[in-house]
Order: structure tokens, then C-alpha cells, then sequence
């Protein structure tokens, strides 16, 4: 990932997924497991620029999902900072 994405929050930070539209069903039976329930119920589809907030077992935001689409599209990371607390 760019240096430029990266930002050094010391324990702020939450880990942003970019998820392509196809991989969403692999990364839910494995790294997503645990929170497939939750990314289900929300009917998060990995479209560009769609994001979904996911809490982790305590209730607060653990993770953020955001869907690029098909492809790497850079433009699905331009709204995400809108749709963040």
C-alpha cells in the first residue's frame, strides 16, 4: 500500500478491507468469518464505493469493509471519509 494511505494513529486506527465484489463470499468464509452474520444482515455487496461498518465482539467499530467493485478501482476510496465516525 502507498505511504500516503498510511497514517501511524498508535492504537487509533481501524483497519479499512478494500473487498472486490467477487472475493467478498472467500473473505467471508475466512478472514471474515466472524463477522459474516453482521456483513450479511447489513446486504454489504462489495460495490464500488460501498462501505460497511463492522463492530467487533465489545460493540464499537472494529473494521470498515469497502467494496471496490470488479476491479481496483481508486475511486471507491474517494467517499469513504464521509461515511466514517
Amino acid at each position: 500500500m502507498p505511504s500516503y494511505l498510511l497514517h501511524d494513529a498508535r492504537g487509533q486506527a481501524l483497519p479499512i478491507t478494500p473487498i472486490r465484489k467477487g472475493a467478498l463470499k472467500g473473505w467471508l468464509e475466512g478472514p471474515g468469518k466472524s463477522s459474516r452474520g453482521w456483513v450479511e444482515s447489513t446486504r454489504f455487496e462489495a460495490k464500488a464505493g460501498a462501505p460497511c461498518l463492522v463492530p467487533g465482539q465489545n460493540g464499537k467499530l472494529a473494521r470498515v469493509l469497502l467494496g471496490i467493485g470488479d476491479e481496483d478501482e481508486h475511486w471507491a476510496y474517494a467517499g469513504l471519509p464521509g461515511h466514517l465516525p
